[in-house]
């Protein structure tokens, strides 16, 4: 019986393939969601499932990723920072758009929300990857 061969460059290139198709059907998943929420106008429970698959889907990949020594930013600082702020200016578009924020105190009360909810999200990323650095990175 022939021995299989299994070639280094050829599993490389499928794992390639694989990650660009996976990122591919989780962006164009977004963007389907986003075309249902603000073009079409469909109610969350007609797309509900598309979305908590999606969002598994992502964390799987952040969790994963911090817990497997991915940095999620390239080390640069000022993409932590930008995380929350687009986060959170994100919502505040939406809000404003839908017409579910009427005045500054609901505006900057939405913001705020946002802006510490994406901050502490990222903040439990970040002890994820330094918890990794630790435990595989003993000097």
């Amino acid at each position: 019986m022939a021995k299989k061969i299994v070639d280094e460059r050829i599993l490389e290139t499928r794992r390639k393939v694989s990650a660009r198709g996976f990122y591919l059907l989780l962006w164009g998943l977004l963007i389907i969601l986003l075309y249902r929420q603000f073009y079409l106008g469909q109610a969350f429970t007609d797309y509900g499932d598309i979305f908590v698959l999606w969002l598994i889907a992502s964390f799987y990949v952040t969790i994963a990723g911090s817990l497997s020594g991915l940095n999620l930013f390239g080390g640069r600082k000022i993409n932590f920072l930008l995380v929350p702020v687009v986060v959170a200016s994100t919502t505040l578009g939406v809000g404003i758009y839908r017409g579910s924020i009427n005045g500054l105190g609901e505006g900057l009360l939405s913001f705020t929300t946002a802006l510490l909810g994406a901050g502490l999200t990222l903040a439990v990323f970040i002890q994820l990857y330094r918890t990794w650095e630790k435990r595989n990175l003993k000097e």
